[in-house]
């Protein structure tokens, strides 16, 4: 008697579970992640008509948040849109839910995890940014640089400041050669060297200042005579009883009247201009 009431129970239900038959599903996106909106598309196929009410309440769960379901019949076909958001990984089975005095249910969907995508077991937490690759080889060398730049610093400044220094000194050290050099070039001129008595005064007065200027010792107010005893470091004895001669001659020719050729005049201005420059150039090299 009770297996008769069970087999006749089971024989009523049959056609309530073949009344409908799903002929297609999908998800929009077909992949999806936990957090992701999807939409499910369901079409089902109707065995006999069915007369929908009003839908129910959206079912609410923990690991699914359910926004919207859309049911529309349309002859014999049913479509059924589910949006959905999923937070947990895996294939999990959708509740059930009234579409109209008709339960929906036994969907399952399976929402994809990028930590599993990538091998990941577990997340892992920020290191501390002093933990990173190289970190501590970077702090050492910002250290060495505090205390090393300071000298460095002070180093490119002295080494700067004595360039100057000598660059200045250099300047001042070439200024009698530079006045003494243009004064050769003005003498050299034709109209110059017309008037002996003139040209004689002018490389007599300029030899003076220019050997004073370059010995620190007193030329201007010396005689010839006087000068005959002195000597000066880098001028042999030759050269000097040279120059010697030159200024008697320029003597001569502005106390006493006397003539000089041009060829003479332009001679002894080579001379004094060959005499300076090797002098100049024997001092360069005995400051190098």
């Amino acid at each position: 008697m009770k297996i008769n009431f069970i087999l006749y129970l089971f024989i009523s239900m049959v056609p309530l579970f073949a009344q409908w038959t799903l002929e297609r599903e999908t998800f929009i996106p077909p992949e999806y992640y936990v957090g992701d909106l999807v939409k499910l598309e369901l079409v089902y196929k109707l065995e006999e008509s069915l007369e929908l009410k009003p839908q129910g309440e959206i079912p609410k769960q923990d690991w699914i948040n359910i926004e919207n379901i859309q049911v529309n019949q349309q002859n014999n076909k049913l479509f059924v849109s589910i949006k959905f958001r999923s937070f947990y990984p895996g294939t999990r089975t959708l509740p059930s839910f009234d579409i109209g005095g008709y339960e929906l249910q036994g969907i399952s969907i399976f929402t994809s995890s990028v930590s599993e995508q990538e091998g990941l077991s577990e997340i892992k937490g920020l290191r501390d940014p002093i933990q990173l690759p190289g970190s501590h080889l970077l702090l050492i060398m910002l250290l060495i640089a505090l205390v090393l730049v300071p000298f460095l610093l002070f180093y490119l400044l002295g080494y700067a400041y004595r360039k100057i220094k000598a660059m200045v000194a250099l300047f001042k050290r070439k200024a009698p050669f530079r006045r003494f050099s243009r004064l050769m070039v003005q003498l050299q001129q034709h109209e110059v060297l017309k008037d002996a008595r003139s040209f004689y005064t002018r490389l007599s007065v300029g030899l003076r200042s220019y050997l004073t200027d370059r010995t620190q010792v007193d030329y201007n107010s010396c005689t010839t005579r006087d000068m005959v005893r002195k000597k000066i470091n880098g001028i042999d004895r030759t050269q000097w009883k040279k120059i010697i001669d030159i200024l008697k001659i320029a003597d001569m020719v502005k106390y006493a009247g006397e003539d000089s050729p041009l060829d003479e005049m332009e001679k002894n201005l080579l001379f004094l201009q060959e005499v300076a420059q090797h002098w100049e150039e024997d001092e360069k090299n005995a400051y190098l």
